[in-house]
C-alpha cells in the first residue's frame, strides 16, 4: 500500500509505503525556513536525512508502530502549520487490491 499526503506546506508530499516484507517507509521533503533548526527538530521527531529528503523507517512493525507512525505524521504536519484535514489531500493511492479499503481517520483520509 502506498499513498502521498499533499498540502501547501509539503513540497513533494509526505509519502507512506507499507510492504509486508519491508515494513513502513515515510518520506518527506525538507521544511522551508532555518535549515539547521529544522534539521534538529526533524531529527528529534524521528526523521533521518536521506539525500534531499527525509525518511523514517519501521522495518519490523510492532503493535505500537501505527501509533508511532501517526504521531510522526501528525507532528510533522503540525510543525508545517497543517492542522486542518481540509488543507490536505491524499494522492497516488495504491492499495494492491481492487477490493482494498484504506482509512486514516485522524488525518481525514479515506479511500477504497
Amino acid at each position: 500500500m502506498t499513498f502521498t499526503i499533499a498540502g501547501s506546506g509539503i513540497s513533494g508530499g509526505l509519502s507512506f509505503a507499507y510492504d509486508t516484507t519491508k515494513g513502513i517507509l515515510l518520506r518527506i521533503g525538507s521544511r522551508t525556513g532555518d535549515l539547521a533548526a529544522d534539521a534538529n527538530e526533524m531529527s528529534a521527531l524521528g526523521w533521518e536525512q536521506s539525500g534531499r529528503r527525509w525518511k523514517a523507517e519501521f522495518k519490523k512493525p510492532t503493535e505500537s508502530t501505527p501509533g508511532e507512525v501517526a504521531a510522526l505524521i501528525v507532528g510533522e504536519l503540525a510543525a508545517r502549520g497543517l492542522t486542518d484535514p481540509e488543507d490536505l489531500v491524499a494522492k497516488r493511492i495504491q492499495l494492491g487490491s481492487p477490493h482494498g479499503f484504506f482509512r486514516a481517520t485522524g488525518l481525514g483520509i479515506t479511500a477504497g
